[in-house]
């Protein structure tokens, strides 16, 4: 699903290791109107690479603040060059 989104190719198109497409698109479907998405990307924190591929993230609740988990993110990715959303800036 994520690949999906990244890339915006139609769901036709998806490669098949994803399954088929009409299975995908049917699951997509189901998650986005029982809210499952709204709920598992309300807090996902996620470090990309320069291709937009995840190297890796931190699921947290919905109270904390987003800057909170910036700094062990960072910790974990070995950059010389970081570029953050706004909302990590705690200044």
């Amino acid at each position: 699903m994520l690949w999906w989104r990244r890339t915006g190719v139609p769901w036709r198109d998806l490669p098949d290791d994803f399954g088929p497409w009409q299975t995908v698109l049917n699951r997509f479907d189901r998650w986005a109107k029982s809210g499952k998405w709204t709920r598992l990307f309300h807090k996902v924190h996620i470090v990309v690479d320069a291709l937009g591929l995840p190297v890796t993230f931190e699921i947290t609740e919905g109270q904390r603040h987003d800057s909170k988990p910036a700094k062990m993110l960072v910790a974990r990715v070995m950059s010389r060059c970081l570029l953050a959303d706004k909302a990590y800036d705690s200044d």
